[in-house]
């Protein structure tokens, strides 16, 4: 079963993700949290750090208040399928086509912004040789990003909550349509500034294996509801609507059945960009909590390099599969930017080769810096 998203524009900085699982280890994804998220600020985010432990009590909360931060749901919530190896992308892919596909073994573009059209199939996996013989085979999982505006930090920014896991793409599927019916009739169709709070429970999923056999398991599922302060204040008019058969409320499943593997999901999908940098994604450290006592946030760390943003629009990843860096997605140039910084530690190296380089990482990361806002 597919789950497509249209492709979103987002306006403001990205400061911090929101993660369900622990931090990661060499070999296998952090372990599920349960009940708990754990949200991680970039660096350069000191100020707001401290003033979300203070409203939460620490990084790892229960419960998250937040509102939609665009008018579209489209814009708010997103889902592709996608598969990663070594923090890299090997495939992105709507519900119907891939957008973006390489080789696992050389980088080569297979497929780059939906050219040439490669259909899609849910299950799909990508499989190449690699460097010692051996075949890989990585599963093309979905991967949403819910994109949250969180009233306690008081700016114009936004933390995105992630997950890899199917049923709760089906969970906030459901449950974010019903926020958009309440945005259509009360709300001026808009969902932007309706208050939600996100939390995890546990959940019944019926999984239909393969061969016909059905297994109930619990699963700690992400759920969204309106914030009840945001609903009195609605009641009034959703209960005059009622009375005139104004507000189609959508019908919500009571349970979830489906017939991928509930346990199939690692929080493994690369944290992605802060302020121009971009984490070893193999090796990452969690970002430094912030100090205990400071007034007011330090400003973010500019991109290294002092490449013109006009330049650096124009730079061009390569001669043979010529696109400008301007062009592409942020989340794959903080892939981009990884590799080139693996390839520059490599040995054997040329001085005009590890120049090149590093004028695609000037280029990269002026880019970066400036949709972060810096």
């Amino acid at each position: 079963m597919p789950i497509t998203t249209v492709k979103n524009s987002v306006l403001f900085p990205e400061i911090g993700q929101i993660r369900k699982g622990g931090v990661k280890s060499d070999k296998a994804p952090g372990r599920d949290l349960n009940e708990k998220f754990r949200v991680l600020f970039f660096p350069g985010n000191e100020g707001s750090e401290k003033k979300f432990t203070d409203s939460y009590g620490s990084l790892f909360p229960t419960k998250i208040r937040a509102m939609l931060p665009f008018a579209s749901l489209d814009d708010c919530w997103v889902v592709y399928n996608e598969a990663y190896s070594a923090g890299r992308m090997l495939a992105r892919a709507d519900g119907e086509k891939y957008i973006t596909l390489r080789d696992g073994r050389t980088g080569e573009y297979l497929v780059a912004n939906g050219e040439p059209y490669r259909q899609f199939t849910p299950g799909d996996v990508v499989g190449y040789t690699d460097g010692r013989g051996k075949t890989q085979r990585i599963k093309i999982k979905p991967v949403g990003r819910l994109y949250l505006f969180l009233p306690d930090l008081e700016r114009a920014v936004f933390l995105t909550l992630k997950t890899t896991s199917y049923y709760d793409a089906i969970n906030i599927n459901q449950q974010l349509g019903a926020v958009a019916a309440m945005g259509k009739n009360l709300n001026n169709g808009s969902v932007a500034g309706i208050g939600i709070q996100i939390y995890r429970r546990p959940q019944s999923i019926t999984w239909n294996q393969e061969g016909g056999n059905a297994v109930r398991i619990d699963k700690w599922l992400i759920n969204i509801e309106v914030d009840p302060d945001w609903m009195r204040s609605a009641i009034e008019r959703l209960s005059k609507f009622a009375l005139t058969g104004g507000t189609q409320m959508p019908a919500l499943e009571s349970g979830i059945v489906g017939d991928v593997d509930p346990n199939d999901e690692g929080d493994d999908i690369p944290d992605g960009i802060a302020n121009g940098e971009f984490e070893d994604v193999e090796n990452a450290p969690e970002p430094e909590p912030a100090p205990a006592s400071k007034s007011t946030p330090e400003p973010a760390p500019k991109a290294n390099g002092a490449m013109p943003l006009e330049m650096a629009l124009e730079v061009k990843t390569s001669e043979k599969t010529p696109r400008h860096y301007g062009d592409i997605e942020t989340e794959e140039l903080s892939h981009m930017f990884n590799e080139i910084t693996a390839q520059m530690k490599k040995p054997g190296k040329t001085p005009e080769k590890l120049e090149e380089y590093q004028v695609k990482k000037s280029a990269i990361a002026a880019i970066l810096a400036s949709r972060n806002g810096n």
